[in-house]
Protein backbone atom coordinates (compact mmCIF):
# COMPACT_ATOMS: atom_id res chain seq x y z
CA UNK A 1 0.00 0.00 0.00
CA UNK A 2 2.87 2.34 0.81
CA UNK A 3 6.39 2.43 -0.54
CA UNK A 4 9.14 0.82 1.54
CA UNK A 5 10.39 2.96 4.41
CA UNK A 6 13.73 4.73 4.25
CA UNK A 7 14.91 3.03 7.41
CA UNK A 8 13.89 -0.42 6.23
CA UNK A 9 15.70 0.02 2.93
CA UNK A 10 19.00 1.01 4.51
CA UNK A 11 19.56 -1.94 6.83
CA UNK A 12 23.37 -1.56 7.26
CA UNK A 13 22.96 2.11 8.18
CA UNK A 14 20.16 1.14 10.54
CA UNK A 15 22.28 -1.49 12.24
CA UNK A 16 25.06 1.04 12.80
CA UNK A 17 22.55 3.50 14.22
CA UNK A 18 21.02 0.96 16.57
CA UNK A 19 24.38 -0.25 17.81
CA UNK A 20 25.53 3.28 18.63
CA UNK A 21 23.25 3.12 21.71
CA UNK A 22 23.11 6.89 22.07
CA UNK A 23 19.32 7.15 22.03
CA UNK A 24 16.30 5.08 22.97
CA UNK A 25 15.21 2.83 20.10
CA UNK A 26 11.66 2.69 18.74
CA UNK A 27 10.67 -0.41 16.77
CA UNK A 28 7.44 0.44 14.92
CA UNK A 29 5.54 -2.28 13.08
CA UNK A 30 2.91 -1.48 10.42
CA UNK A 31 -0.46 -3.00 9.68
CA UNK A 32 -0.99 -5.69 7.05
CA UNK A 33 -0.47 -4.62 3.43
CA UNK A 34 1.26 -1.44 4.56
CA UNK A 35 4.97 -0.82 5.10
CA UNK A 36 7.32 0.79 7.54
CA UNK A 37 6.86 4.11 5.78
CA UNK A 38 3.50 4.52 7.51
CA UNK A 39 5.53 5.63 10.56
CA UNK A 40 7.27 8.61 8.92
CA UNK A 41 5.10 11.00 10.92
CA UNK A 42 6.22 9.24 14.11
CA UNK A 43 9.85 9.82 13.22
CA UNK A 44 9.04 13.51 12.72
CA UNK A 45 7.06 13.72 15.98
CA UNK A 46 9.93 12.19 17.97
CA UNK A 47 12.15 14.97 16.60
CA UNK A 48 15.46 13.13 16.88
CA UNK A 49 14.99 12.01 20.48
CA UNK A 50 14.85 8.35 19.47
CA UNK A 51 16.25 6.11 16.75
CA UNK A 52 13.24 4.83 14.79
CA UNK A 53 13.38 1.38 13.20
CA UNK A 54 10.32 1.00 10.95
CA UNK A 55 10.70 -2.31 9.10
CA UNK A 56 8.35 -3.91 6.60
CA UNK A 57 6.50 -7.11 7.46
CA UNK A 58 7.41 -10.41 5.81
CA UNK A 59 6.20 -11.10 2.29
CA UNK A 60 4.16 -14.20 1.61
CA UNK A 61 7.14 -16.09 0.19
CA UNK A 62 9.37 -15.26 3.16
CA UNK A 63 6.62 -16.19 5.62
CA UNK A 64 6.05 -19.58 3.93
CA UNK A 65 9.79 -20.26 4.06
CA UNK A 66 9.96 -19.23 7.73
CA UNK A 67 7.17 -21.60 8.70
CA UNK A 68 8.34 -24.56 6.64
CA UNK A 69 5.92 -27.48 6.96
CA UNK A 70 4.08 -26.14 10.02
CA UNK A 71 1.61 -23.28 10.42
CA UNK A 72 2.94 -19.73 10.33
CA UNK A 73 2.98 -18.05 13.78
CA UNK A 74 3.34 -14.61 15.34
CA UNK A 75 6.78 -15.66 16.58
CA UNK A 76 7.82 -16.37 12.99
CA UNK A 77 6.89 -12.79 12.09
CA UNK A 78 8.55 -11.44 15.23
CA UNK A 79 11.83 -13.36 14.82
CA UNK A 80 13.75 -10.63 12.90
CA UNK A 81 12.66 -7.98 15.40
CA UNK A 82 13.67 -10.18 18.33
CA UNK A 83 17.15 -10.40 16.84
CA UNK A 84 17.24 -6.62 16.66
CA UNK A 85 16.10 -6.35 20.29
CA UNK A 86 18.85 -8.74 21.34
CA UNK A 87 21.45 -6.53 19.68
CA UNK A 88 20.44 -3.30 21.38
CA UNK A 89 21.36 -2.43 24.96
CA UNK A 90 19.56 0.92 25.05
CA UNK A 91 15.86 1.19 26.06
CA UNK A 92 13.49 -0.16 23.41
CA UNK A 93 9.97 1.08 22.82
CA UNK A 94 7.65 -1.14 20.78
CA UNK A 95 4.95 0.40 18.59
CA UNK A 96 2.44 -1.50 16.47
CA UNK A 97 -0.73 -1.03 14.47
CA UNK A 98 -3.29 -3.79 13.85
CA UNK A 99 -1.40 -6.99 12.90
CA UNK A 100 1.86 -5.18 13.65
CA UNK A 101 0.50 -4.46 17.12
CA UNK A 102 -0.25 -8.14 17.72
CA UNK A 103 3.29 -9.03 16.62
CA UNK A 104 4.82 -6.34 18.85
CA UNK A 105 2.81 -7.55 21.83
CA UNK A 106 3.83 -11.16 21.25
CA UNK A 107 7.47 -10.10 20.90
CA UNK A 108 7.27 -8.30 24.25
CA UNK A 109 6.40 -11.60 25.93
CA UNK A 110 9.68 -13.02 24.67
CA UNK A 111 11.86 -10.11 25.84
CA UNK A 112 10.01 -8.34 28.69
CA UNK A 113 13.17 -7.18 30.44
CA UNK A 114 14.37 -5.33 27.34
CA UNK A 115 11.20 -3.39 26.59
CA UNK A 116 10.59 0.04 28.14
CA UNK A 117 7.10 0.64 26.78
CA UNK A 118 4.53 -0.73 24.34
CA UNK A 119 2.24 1.52 22.30
CA UNK A 120 -0.48 -0.13 20.24
CA UNK A 121 -3.30 0.98 18.00
CA UNK A 122 -6.05 -1.66 17.89
CA UNK A 123 -3.86 -4.78 17.92
CA UNK A 124 -5.60 -7.67 16.17
CA UNK A 125 -4.77 -10.38 18.71
CA UNK A 126 -7.94 -12.33 17.91
CA UNK A 127 -6.92 -15.23 20.12
CA UNK A 128 -7.66 -13.00 23.12
CA UNK A 129 -11.39 -12.73 22.40
CA UNK A 130 -13.15 -14.62 25.20
CA UNK A 131 -15.61 -17.12 23.75
CA UNK A 132 -17.46 -17.18 27.07
CA UNK A 133 -18.41 -13.53 26.58
CA UNK A 134 -21.30 -13.00 24.11
CA UNK A 135 -19.90 -9.71 22.75
CA UNK A 136 -16.44 -11.22 22.27
CA UNK A 137 -17.94 -14.33 20.70
CA UNK A 138 -19.86 -12.20 18.21
CA UNK A 139 -16.74 -10.18 17.40
CA UNK A 140 -14.74 -13.37 16.91
CA UNK A 141 -17.37 -14.75 14.57
CA UNK A 142 -17.27 -11.50 12.60
CA UNK A 143 -13.52 -11.66 11.99
CA UNK A 144 -13.59 -15.40 11.32
CA UNK A 145 -16.08 -14.76 8.51
CA UNK A 146 -13.80 -12.07 7.01
CA UNK A 147 -10.88 -14.50 7.23
CA UNK A 148 -12.91 -17.21 5.48
CA UNK A 149 -14.10 -14.79 2.78
CA UNK A 150 -10.53 -13.70 2.02
CA UNK A 151 -9.30 -17.32 1.94
CA UNK A 152 -12.17 -18.48 -0.30
CA UNK A 153 -11.55 -15.68 -2.80
CA UNK A 154 -7.82 -16.45 -2.98
CA UNK A 155 -8.41 -20.20 -3.30
CA UNK A 156 -10.87 -19.53 -6.14
CA UNK A 157 -8.37 -17.38 -8.04
CA UNK A 158 -10.05 -14.06 -7.20
CA UNK A 159 -7.28 -12.10 -5.43
CA UNK A 160 -8.82 -8.72 -6.22
CA UNK A 161 -12.05 -9.74 -4.49
CA UNK A 162 -9.99 -10.91 -1.49
CA UNK A 163 -8.12 -7.62 -1.38
CA UNK A 164 -11.31 -5.58 -1.69
CA UNK A 165 -12.98 -7.52 1.14
CA UNK A 166 -9.91 -7.04 3.34
CA UNK A 167 -9.47 -3.31 2.65
CA UNK A 168 -13.13 -2.36 2.93
CA UNK A 169 -13.55 -4.23 6.21
CA UNK A 170 -10.61 -2.56 7.95
CA UNK A 171 -11.33 0.83 6.41
CA UNK A 172 -14.95 0.77 7.48
CA UNK A 173 -16.44 1.53 4.09
CA UNK A 174 -16.14 1.25 0.32
CA UNK A 175 -12.55 2.44 0.13
CA UNK A 176 -11.25 -0.05 -2.45
CA UNK A 177 -12.79 1.76 -5.40
CA UNK A 178 -11.08 5.01 -4.36
CA UNK A 179 -7.54 3.61 -4.25
CA UNK A 180 -5.00 4.33 -6.96
CA UNK A 181 -4.28 1.43 -9.31
CA UNK A 182 -0.71 1.04 -8.04
CA UNK A 183 -1.99 0.77 -4.46
CA UNK A 184 -4.52 -1.86 -5.52
CA UNK A 185 -1.83 -3.83 -7.33
CA UNK A 186 0.43 -3.78 -4.25
CA UNK A 187 -2.36 -5.02 -1.98
CA UNK A 188 -3.35 -7.76 -4.43
CA UNK A 189 0.26 -8.97 -4.43
CA UNK A 190 0.29 -8.90 -0.62
CA UNK A 191 -3.11 -10.47 0.06
CA UNK A 192 -2.03 -14.17 0.12
CA UNK A 193 0.10 -13.28 3.15
CA UNK A 194 -3.04 -12.07 4.93
CA UNK A 195 -4.33 -15.65 5.09
CA UNK A 196 -1.19 -16.66 7.00
CA UNK A 197 -1.63 -13.68 9.31
CA UNK A 198 -5.25 -14.55 10.07
CA UNK A 199 -4.18 -18.09 10.92
CA UNK A 200 -1.39 -16.88 13.20
CA UNK A 201 -3.68 -14.42 14.98
CA UNK A 202 -6.55 -16.86 15.48
CA UNK A 203 -4.41 -19.84 16.52
CA UNK A 204 -1.87 -18.19 18.82
CA UNK A 205 -1.70 -20.17 22.07
CA UNK A 206 -0.91 -17.34 24.49
CA UNK A 207 -3.76 -16.42 26.80
CA UNK A 208 -4.81 -13.10 28.28
CA UNK A 209 -3.29 -14.10 31.62
CA UNK A 210 0.06 -14.62 29.86
CA UNK A 211 0.03 -11.02 28.67
CA UNK A 212 -1.03 -9.90 32.15
CA UNK A 213 2.48 -10.80 33.32
CA UNK A 214 3.92 -7.91 31.28
CA UNK A 215 4.82 -5.33 33.90
CA UNK A 216 5.56 -2.75 31.19
CA UNK A 217 3.83 0.58 30.48
CA UNK A 218 1.21 -0.10 27.80
CA UNK A 219 -0.44 2.77 25.93
CA UNK A 220 -3.29 1.32 23.91
CA UNK A 221 -5.50 3.26 21.52
CA UNK A 222 -8.68 2.47 19.66
CA UNK A 223 -10.54 4.49 17.09
CA UNK A 224 -14.08 5.59 17.80
CA UNK A 225 -15.22 3.92 14.56
CA UNK A 226 -12.96 0.85 14.60
CA UNK A 227 -14.46 -2.64 14.04
CA UNK A 228 -15.70 -4.61 17.03
CA UNK A 229 -12.96 -7.28 17.14
CA UNK A 230 -9.98 -4.93 17.42
CA UNK A 231 -11.78 -2.53 19.76
CA UNK A 232 -12.77 -5.33 22.13
CA UNK A 233 -9.18 -6.65 22.12
CA UNK A 234 -7.90 -3.19 23.03
CA UNK A 235 -10.25 -3.05 25.99
CA UNK A 236 -9.44 -6.59 27.12
CA UNK A 237 -5.73 -5.78 27.18
CA UNK A 238 -6.31 -2.42 28.89
CA UNK A 239 -8.36 -4.11 31.58
CA UNK A 240 -5.81 -6.85 32.20
CA UNK A 241 -2.25 -5.53 31.94
CA UNK A 242 -1.16 -3.94 35.22
CA UNK A 243 0.33 -0.74 33.74
CA UNK A 244 -2.06 -0.08 30.88
CA UNK A 245 -3.44 3.29 29.81
CA UNK A 246 -6.32 3.16 27.34
CA UNK A 247 -7.72 5.95 25.17
CA UNK A 248 -10.38 6.18 22.47
CA UNK A 249 -9.40 8.54 19.64
CA UNK A 250 -12.58 10.34 18.49
CA UNK A 251 -13.75 10.53 14.87
CA UNK A 252 -11.24 8.00 13.50
CA UNK A 253 -11.33 4.35 12.49
CA UNK A 254 -9.00 1.38 12.54
CA UNK A 255 -6.76 2.84 9.84
CA UNK A 256 -6.09 6.09 11.72
CA UNK A 257 -2.30 5.56 11.92
CA UNK A 258 -2.38 5.81 8.10
CA UNK A 259 -5.30 8.16 7.43
CA UNK A 260 -4.63 10.44 10.42
CA UNK A 261 -0.91 9.82 10.68
CA UNK A 262 0.16 13.09 12.30
CA UNK A 263 -2.54 12.92 14.98
CA UNK A 264 -1.69 9.35 16.00
CA UNK A 265 2.06 9.94 15.74
CA UNK A 266 1.79 12.89 18.12
CA UNK A 267 -0.03 10.75 20.70
CA UNK A 268 2.50 7.92 20.38
CA UNK A 269 5.51 10.25 20.58
CA UNK A 270 4.08 11.92 23.68
CA UNK A 271 3.79 8.55 25.40
CA UNK A 272 7.27 7.37 24.41
CA UNK A 273 8.98 10.62 25.42
CA UNK A 274 7.14 10.69 28.74
CA UNK A 275 8.28 7.14 29.47
CA UNK A 276 11.84 8.00 28.45
CA UNK A 277 11.83 11.07 30.70
CA UNK A 278 10.65 8.95 33.63
CA UNK A 279 13.40 6.41 32.97
CA UNK A 280 16.02 9.15 32.79
CA UNK A 281 14.75 10.65 36.03
CA UNK A 282 14.82 7.29 37.80
CA UNK A 283 18.33 6.61 36.53
CA UNK A 284 19.46 10.03 37.70
CA UNK A 285 17.90 9.48 41.13
CA UNK A 286 19.57 6.10 41.40
CA UNK A 287 22.96 7.61 40.62
CA UNK A 288 22.49 10.34 43.22
CA UNK A 289 21.35 7.85 45.82
CA UNK A 290 24.38 5.68 45.10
Amino acid sequence: MLEASRLARNWPDLEDSLMSKTKPVVIALPCSASSGSQWRSLEVALNGHCTVFAPDLMTHAVAVAAAGKRNFTLIDEAAPFLRTIDGVAYPIHLVGHSYGGAVALRAALERPQQISSITLFEPTSFHLLDQACPQDRAALGEIQEISRAVSRAIASGRPEEAARTFVDYWSGGSVWTKLRSESKDAIIRYIPKATLEFSALLNETMLLQDYAKLDIPLFIMEGEFGPAPSRRIARRLAGTLPRAFHVVIPRVGHMAPVTNAELIATEIAKNILQTSDCEAGNASSSRVAA
